[in-house]
């Protein structure tokens, strides 16, 4: 039997609470969460479940999730940089070139399919052409999850990381917390 996921990505891409899911360790404070205007949401949706029509909703952010850096408003770009240390005024971070979509989308079916409820902490290191030179997933047992996460996360393409207007290497934290 599936079981029904809602995965809350960052309190800089998600604001999300449910008793049945994924929620971010990232997903920050009540205090941030009630800031976030629910009128500029984005629906990562999941399957209808049997007998609807009606999509599930497997997360929500304000970071739309099918949308490369360069096409997010200047306050959502602002809101991914919060994640990245040392970043200056005109850095940019690596982000997945189809959007934050490429990875969370995955991470909830890794979810449903193996069914593990580890806080994760996972770190890929993306190298300066945009392509995922290591991955270091954090707090799971589970190493059938740990090897869908390391290759799922390898094959997905990212706009490297720009500093002081040079492509260079930068990690890239995913932290989630599956409930």
């Amino acid at each position: 039997m599936k079981k029904n996921t809602l995965l809350a990505i960052s309190a800089a891409f998600v604001y999300s609470i449910s008793a049945l899911g994924i929620n971010s360790a990232l997903a920050g404070t009540s205090e941030v969460r009630s800031e976030v205007n629910p009128s500029k949401l984005f629906y990562l949706k999941g399957e209808a479940p049997t007998g609807s029509r009606i999509p599930s909703i497997d997360a929500t952010s304000t970071i739309p999730f099918n949308k490369r850096f360069e096409a997010l408003t200047a306050e959502q770009q602002n809101l991914v940089k919060t994640r990245f240390d040392d970043l200056h005024n005109n850095d940019t971070p690596p982000f997945p070139t189809s959007g934050l979509r490429a990875i969370y989308k995955p991470l909830v079916n890794a979810n449903q399919a193996f069914g593990d409820d580890s806080d994760l902490n996972i770190t890929a290191k993306i190298n300066s052409s945009g392509f995922v030179s290591g991955v270091a997933v954090h707090n799971s047992d589970n190493p059938q999850l740990v090897n869908y996460i390391e290759q799922h996360l390898q094959q997905v393409k990212f706009e490297p990381a720009n500093c002081n207007g040079v492509a260079c290497d930068m990690d890239f934290p995913i932290e989630i917390n599956f409930n």
